[in-house]
């Protein structure tokens, strides 16, 4: 019993001595289970705080500044707008990468790091643009001779015939649509080339709604089309815009003629009092509102889904007399001729005022700016240190980038969401496929860009139509 005694009494502080190391050990290796090493745990990911170029083209090097990039390459991921880049070198704080080939890089940069924390994310709140640069120009369709008239043929590539198109406009399966102007006709042309008639009684003028070849056009200028692969018709001298329908149904949309000013619309039983004159562009949004650029008016006007026309800016005389220029807001800015017109993405217009020889910005609140341009001439530059001559054509890319056709330097000029001009192709007045300034065209009148990004242009007294392979 003593020994028992003597046994327990002993014991007691080897049990309690034995408890403390356990839950001393028992808290270290719980620790290790639940809670990341210190390493791991105070890794926050890596940051962009900046990025240059801001916009560049294929191949161009872009650096990327900010933190914790890891200095190991391949556990960096970086991506364009979701297009991966090669990642060139890497430091902690710097990676420089490669910009892919794919014009549709215009969007964020994100930086993805490998860490024992787990991969971590970072994206730019400054956007990337995309620079697409030109692979080459070559003839799409068409036949025709330098300083003579054009003709009228159906067929396939150099075997079809046009008389100064003027404009183009392209469908969601690729087709192009062309104002085939002194042919008072509208040509489809298929992506494989093929060109068939598909409105309008081609080599004579008229005024007829219709199908088909009953449809009667007099020089049709500008083209665009709605989702419902609609074509919208500014029929220059019917003073009228029209619409074609898929199945190459042509009615009167907006305006009565004869030429004149006036807005207004269909109304009850009063019939159409809108007028234009000399309508030369036109462009849609996705809410259906039609936007003419109404030349000899001098004015950009608006037509509503219900068809009623009004005025949104502009507010130059009637008739031939020649407009001016002014910035300003609604009916207080002044145009001089304007031709083509496009909208982007935010509901921005974008105006080639041709005898201005300007690009003009009008915002979804009516204000019009100056956006690019100055006198007429060829230069290149930035906003209003650059110089144009009389452009007509404008189309605008996924990535904001304008595409001017410059009709009287009968060159393809693009302008920067920055307002950065520079040429893509052309030099000197003629007619040659080829790249840069070794391309020739002849008075280029309509510009349009495919899916892919591909432009197409209606080289007017050319009488074809050119396309210009970006990359």
């Amino acid at each position: 019993m003593g020994l028992g005694r003597r046994s327990s009494a002993r014991g007691l502080p080897l049990v309690v001595t034995l408890a403390f190391v356990a839950c001393e050990n028992n808290s270290n290796t719980l620790g290790d289970v639940e809670s990341p090493p210190a390493e791991a745990h105070a890794y926050a990911g890596p940051t962009i705080h900046s990025f240059e170029p801001l916009e560049a083209s294929y191949g161009a090097t872009l650096t990327i500044y900010g933190s914790n990039f890891s200095t190991l390459l391949l556990e960096n991921s970086v991506t364009l707008n979701e297009v991966p880049a090669e990642v060139l070198s890497a430091e902690e704080t710097e990676l420089t990468v490669e910009v892919p080939q794919n014009k549709a890089c215009t969007g964020p940069i994100r930086v993805t790091t490998t860490n024992p924390g787990g991969d971590k994310t970072a994206t730019s709140t400054t956007l990337f643009t995309y620079v697409p640069t030109v692979r080459g120009v070559s003839t799409f369709v068409g036949y025709g001779k330098l300083g003579f008239g054009g003709d009228y043929a159906d067929g396939k590539g150099i075997a079809a015939l046009f008389y100064s198109p003027t404009d183009i406009a392209i469908d969601v399966k690729g087709n192009l649509y062309v104002a085939d102007s002194v042919n008072h006709c509208i040509r489809v042309v298929t992506p494989e080339g093929v060109v068939g008639t598909f409105a309008g009684r081609c080599t004579q003028s008229g005024y007829a709604d219709g199908a088909g070849s009953i449809a009667q056009f007099h020089f049709p200028r500008g083209l665009t089309m709605d989702a419902e692969s609609n074509l919208y018709v500014a029929d220059e001298y019917n003073h009228r815009i029209r619409k074609v329908t898929p199945q190459s149904v042509v009615s009167t949309f907006a305006g009565s003629g004869p030429t004149g000013y006036n807005d207004g619309g269909c109304v009850d039983a009063g019939g159409d009092t809108a007028r234009f004159n000399r309508p030369s562009g036109v462009a849609i949004d996705s809410k259906g509102n039609l936007y003419v650029a109404d030349e000899y008016n001098h004015r950009i006007r608006l037509i509503t889904p219900d068809r009623v026309v009004r005025t949104l800016a502009g507010n130059g005389p009637t008739g031939q007399a020649k407009g001016s220029h002014v910035d300003g807001t609604g009916m207080d800015a002044r145009f001089n001729h304007p031709v083509g017109i496009v909208i982007d993405a935010e509901g921005n217009l974008y105006v080639a005022d041709s005898n201005n020889s300007l690009i003009r910005k009008l915002t979804p609140a009516g204000v019009t700016t100056t956006f690019a341009g100055s006198t007429p001439g060829h230069v290149d530059g930035l906003g209003m240190d650059a110089q144009f001559k009389y452009p007509a054509g404008i189309a605008i890319d996924a990535g904001g980038n304008l595409y001017i056709a410059d009709t009287g330097n009968s060159h393809i000029r693009r302008v920067k969401p920055s307002g950065a001009v520079d040429t893509l192709a052309g030099g000197l007045k003629g007619y040659a496929d080829g790249t840069g300034n070794t391309a020739r065209f002849s008075h280029p009148a309509g510009i349009a860009i495919d899916a892919e990004g591909n432009l197409y242009v209606a080289d007017t007294l050319n009488h074809r139509i050119r396309k210009i392979t970006l990359e």
